[in-house]
């Protein structure tokens, strides 16, 4: 039988009173059990009754207790008498529980545990009165979570709003249920994260505007983030010092034409890439388009609003990066852009860039997207175009054509300036052009580090001095010009020979 002094003295509990002692029913059954291993195996079972649970309740073991008021977290009768229990484990479950009753959770106002009275104050089934009463608790801890239930009394909350601890005021402040007079009481709070919260959740207009004339950037923030911020203080916001402060207003549902217009001029890069992220007006995003930033050109092609005259107006023609979110698959931009786009990546110096290109063109192919028409050249065919220079020396083709286009003086000149520099061109068309007429063809010529000696020779005693002061720059010039050019009639051209010279003894 169990011992009746193996049970908890629950007259030493943390509350006044006793719980109701057990019914004569419950001493039978007790005395029924052999000892507490019985309670244990059924406190386990799914269909324990409240009996079992108020027996385990007496067990002198912490743990079986703790397990009795867990299953019995749902009946008030058991809850009744878990809240007595001498372990602050046991007793945390009724002040848990929402079938704990009210009268019960008001014990907990003098319990000797804080997490008690922390969990008994922001119980569901704590009345707005009991409340009150936890929020003139000594813990500042306890009077935050009061701050935090879900409804109070007018009073317990203005006596909250004037609590010395500052993050009582603050959880204060972040409730939607304020007073209009505790509202403006926070509002001139000292402590600007207070001022913060209630910035993101007044329903005041003047105290909104009060708090967007504010210098704390915090405060201006969470007043720009407030859907209940009228026109009026989103004008104010427009004129606040910090970035960050017209940067987070651009996204507020109020802002209108007049506002994103002069946001779109701000200095900052951060705002006008806010603007062209979230404004939704074509002329605004169109002038964007050109924007100094490649990011905020970056928005513009980005948002959903972008209309096809807004992506012809996007300026990508100095940004490659830019022109490959234009061609890619996924971009909305219309087939004339695309296609501009891919000429941009055709004609860049990156070959790496070029490559996209036409990994880009194979892609939307693959997918049935237009593409622009390329047409490869042959060994026949005339080189016209820039592209076309560049798909021929990136695909590795025979460089007949090239050679050819690298002579004719038909050719257009920024195509013969990409030939001579490359150093892949046979040397046969380097030498035929160190004798064209123009002084800028035979200057790259001389500048091209597969140009063969004879041939920089020949360059030396050119009569233009461009041409004379590249082949001094050339590194494989023999070391014959270069002492030559020593004596140039041209005191640049004697300097810089001279320096190289000595550049070369000093390597020897």
């Amino acid at each position: 039988m169990i011992a009746p002094t193996g049970s908890p003295d629950l007259s030493s509990a943390s509350h006044p009173g006793a719980p109701p002692p057990p019914s004569s029913s419950l001493e039978s059954i007790l005395d029924a059990f052999r000892d507490w291993n019985e309670v244990r195996h059924r406190l386990r079972r799914d269909d324990c009754d409240i009996d079992t649970m108020l027996i385990g309740l007496r067990c002198p073991d912490v743990c079986v207790r703790v397990h009795a008021a867990h299953c019995g977290s749902n009946h008030p009768e058991v809850m009744a008498v878990v809240a007595y229990d001498q372990s602050v484990h046991v007793r945390i479950v009724a002040a848990r529980s929402a079938a704990t009753p009210s009268d019960i959770l008001a014990l907990f106002v003098r319990d000797r545990s804080r997490r008690c009275r922390e969990l008994a104050a922001v119980n569901p089934s704590t009345s707005a009165e009991i409340r009150d009463r936890f929020a003139r608790d000594r813990c500042a801890e306890v009077r935050r979570r009061v701050a935090s239930a879900p409804s109070l009394l007018v009073s317990t909350i203005e006596s909250l709003a004037s609590d010395p601890d500052r993050y009582v005021r603050w959880v204060v402040a972040r409730r939607r249920d304020l007073p209009d007079d505790v509202t403006r009481l926070l509002a001139t709070d000292r402590e600007s994260f207070v001022r913060m919260a209630i910035g993101g959740t007044s329903r005041l207009v003047e105290v909104l505007v009060d708090l967007a004339g504010q210098s704390a950037p915090g405060v201006a923030r969470a007043v720009a983030a407030n859907e209940a911020s009228t026109l009026e203080v989103l004008e104010l916001l427009a004129r606040h010092d910090d970035p960050s402060v017209r940067e987070q207003m651009t996204c507020h549902s109020a802002m209108t034409r007049e506002l994103f217009e002069r946001l779109m001029a701000d200095p900052d890069e951060s705002v006008r890439i806010a603007v062209a992220t979230h404004c939704s007006d074509s002329a605004v995003l169109a002038t964007l388009a050109s924007d100094r930033s490649r990011r905020v050109r970056s928005a513009v092609i980005g948002n959903a609003a972008a209309t096809d005259e807004v992506f012809r107006a996007v300026d990508h023609a100095r940004s490659p990066r830019l022109s490959a979110v234009l061609a890619a698959p996924s971009s909305r931009a219309p087939g004339d852009v695309v296609e501009r786009a891919l000429a941009v990546m055709r004609v860049s110096p990156d070959a790496g860039v070029r490559r996209l290109a036409r990994e880009i063109v194979t892609r939307r192919r693959d997918l049935g997207l237009p593409v622009p028409v390329v047409h490869p050249l042959s060994n026949v065919e005339r080189v016209a175009d820039l592209a076309s220079v560049h798909d021929w020396l990136d695909t590795g083709r025979p460089v007949g054509a090239l050679r050819r286009a690298a002579l004719d003086p038909e050719t257009p000149r920024p195509i013969r300036r990409v030939l001579l520099s490359r150093q892949d061109l046979p040397v046969e068309a380097l030498a035929d052009a160190a004798n064209d007429r123009v002084a800028e063809i035979r200057a790259l010529v001389a500048a091209n580090p597969a140009t063969p000696s004879d041939t920089l020779v020949r360059l030396g005693e050119d009569r233009r001095v461009s041409v004379r002061a590249k082949v001094v720059d050339n590194p494989g010039t023999p070391l014959s010009v270069l002492r030559s050019l020593g004596s140039d009639p041209v005191l640049d051209v004697r300097i810089a020979a001279r320096r190289v010279l000595r550049q070369r003894a000093g390597r020897c």
